[in-house]
């Protein structure tokens, strides 16, 4: 593909994405290149929003069918958790129950072991009093039988038994005194160990509640983690009275409501935006359709200056070499006059060299003459052009006049709508810098213009000082001409020869300092 039509084709898709900005012939390639990939990603993106906006419906549409299945989730798992609470409770209740029980069985087993003792004491205090009657009547038996006695011992003070002594008491001593006393110490015993055993077994028991209350935590941690969250739960309709239903419909039904006044509302200043943003958009066209206009004087202007000096240095170059041809003439003039004026020739000569003389002035004269014409009409032509640069700048003026004051207005309503509209403001910032960059370069080029028609002007002046120079020329070699026709009509004495080498010596005087001019 030639380069021109993709850069024409790079410039057309650019414009219509809002890319304004100048692009070199080198950026073609990676300009290409990044627009190429901005079309697939945007078509990728198009593709995937779809997607999206699919996907969106089906989580929809499953959430609608899941949302009866999830309220009798929750509420069967809701029965599931009571359920299981009140089997924790019973078996709470269980535990403490039997733990009461054992300790009652304890208690009633060490009561029972004391009680046989005390039956066996008692039995065996029975036995002892039994015995002991059974003695004392034997006895009195067989004191009846006997005489009385009448003891002569004086009665005096019990002396306790020896054993009994506290300071010879042993520790394991056997007296009969000490029985009860060890006895109630071993049922004291008996007692607090089965306190200790019923405390142990209730330990026990709270530790299982602690460890049961464990796994109840750790279960419905697990369920919460693993199933639904309570903020969920709690959004379910099982979960909700028929009450806190009808204010959540009338709270949404209001919000619906406030949502449609916004949606109009948006809706009505979106339209208004749309139209601001197209009568900007045209406003903007027709700016950049003046812009491109003047762009296209300025570079027709720059052209039009660029072939007016190529021409004026052609035309420059042309006049050195017709002023180095003249001079080379006048040189040759000069040297046929000298030869002229010296006295070693014949008459015949003399004339001959006249008429060449003569020939060779004519043909100066006439091409002195073309000269002069070809300068005239250069000068009309530089005349021309020079008043068709002064309209162009007039124009361009004007353009630019007319230019300034739409961007003013522009900026001032883009500044009134920026107020209003704080999307488009970037886009109408980066187009307003744009245009001041171009009209920028609009006035450099007016500048430059400016400049190069003085340039032209002060060319135009010269060229006419030449041309006056020219025609100065061109009357000392008519005047010469005549002289020298002058001379070869008279005779050929050698006062008219001394006059005539005088008069050749003027004419090349007068050529010289002509050339000097």
């Amino acid at each position: 593909m030639d380069i021109d039509t993709l850069h024409a084709d790079l410039r057309k898709r650019l414009d219509i994405l809002g890319f304004n900005h100048p692009l070199p012939l080198g950026a073609i390639g990676i300009v290409s290149a990044i627009l190429s990939d901005l079309i697939k990603t945007s078509e990728k993106l198009k593709s995937s929003k779809q997607q999206i906006e699919q996907l969106m419906q089906e989580k929809v549409a499953w959430e609608l069918g899941v949302e009866p299945y999830k309220c009798d989730n929750s509420r069967l798992l809701s029965e599931v958790n009571g359920l299981h609470l009140e089997l924790v409770k019973q078996r709470d209740k269980f535990v403490l129950a039997n733990t009461e029980l054992k300790c009652r069985v304890r208690v009633l087993q060490t009561d029972k072991k004391q009680l046989d003792e005390r039956c066996l004491q008692a039995e065996a205090k029975i036995r002892e009093l039994l015995h002991s009657a059974d003695s004392k009547s034997r006895k009195n038996g067989v004191n009846m039988q006997r005489k009385p006695f009448v003891s002569t011992v004086r009665a005096g003070y019990y002396q306790p038994p020896k054993c009994c002594d506290a300071q010879a008491q042993d520790s394991k001593c056997h007296c009969p005194c000490n029985q009860p006393r060890k006895t109630d110490v071993l049922h004291e015993i008996e007692r607090l160990q089965a306190e200790t055993k019923n405390q142990e077994e209730v330990i026990d028991a709270y530790k299982k509640q602690i460890e049961y209350r464990d796994r109840e935590i750790q279960r419905l941690g697990a369920l919460f983690a693993g199933g639904r969250p309570a903020a969920a739960l709690a959004k379910d309709c099982c979960y909700r009275s028929v009450n806190s239903l009808n204010e959540d419909v009338g709270k949404l039904q209001e919000e619906k409501l406030a949502m449609q006044n916004k949606l109009s509302e948006a809706m009505a200043s979106q339209e208004s935006a749309s139209k601001k943003l197209q009568k900007l958009s045209e406003r903007n066209r027709q700016l950049e359709h003046e812009l491109k206009e003047i762009e296209n004087v300025a570079l027709s202007v720059e052209s039009e200056a660029n072939l007016n000096i190529l021409d004026k240095e052609r035309v420059n170059s042309d006049l050195q070499i017709r002023l180095q041809q003249s001079s080379m003439r006048i040189k040759e003039l000069e040297t046929i006059l000298e030869v002229k004026s010296s006295g070693g020739f014949t008459p015949i000569s003399s004339s001959a060299s006249a008429c060449s003389l003569d020939s060779t002035l004519q043909n100066a004269l006439k091409q002195a003459n073309e000269e002069k014409r070809a300068l005239y009409k250069q000068l009309n032509e530089l005349k021309q052009r020079e008043h068709a640069l002064l309209c162009d700048y007039e124009k361009v003026k004007a353009k630019y006049s007319k230019l300034k004051v739409k961007l003013s207005s522009q900026i001032a309503f883009g500044a009134e709508n920026v107020a209003g509209e704080g999307a488009d403001s970037g886009e109408m910032k980066q187009k307003l810098a744009g245009l001041e960059e171009r009209l920028r370069e609009v006035q450099e080029e007016r500048d430059r213009c400016c400049g190069e028609s003085k340039r032209l002007r002060d060319s135009i002046a010269k060229l006419r000082g030449e041309n006056t120079e020219k025609d100065l020329r061109i009357t000392q070699l008519e005047s010469e001409l005549c002289l020298q026709k002058k001379a070869s009509t008279s005779s050929n004495t050698g006062r008219l020869r001394t006059a005539d080498s005088t008069g050749s010596g003027q004419t090349s005087l007068s050529v010289q300092a002509a050339f000097h001019r």
